[in-house]
């Protein structure tokens, strides 16, 4: 069992900087972060975490792009 869920179960707080000191799954963010009951659209995902991460380490957008060889198309999101 992940350590977030167990977290969650015993009603203590997650600090958002421990999700993204260890970022867990995309299953573990689904319980976390419930999708949208209009579009059921994942609300949070471990690649977005990621660039989240990287972002408020000060890495621009250009480097992660280079450092991940995502295309432009698959980019998570809008890179300038």
């Amino acid at each position: 069992m992940d350590r977030f869920l167990a977290l969650i179960e015993r009603g203590e707080t997650i600090l958002f900087s421990e999700l993204l000191a260890e970022i867990p799954s995309d299953d573990v963010l689904r319980v976390l972060f419930p999708p949208q009951k209009r579009t059921w659209k994942q609300l949070a995902t471990k690649r977005g975490m990621e660039v989240l991460k990287y972002t408020w380490m000060g890495f621009a957008n250009q480097k992660l792009r280079k450092s991940w060889t995502l295309l432009l198309t698959k980019s998570p999101m809008p890179l300038r």
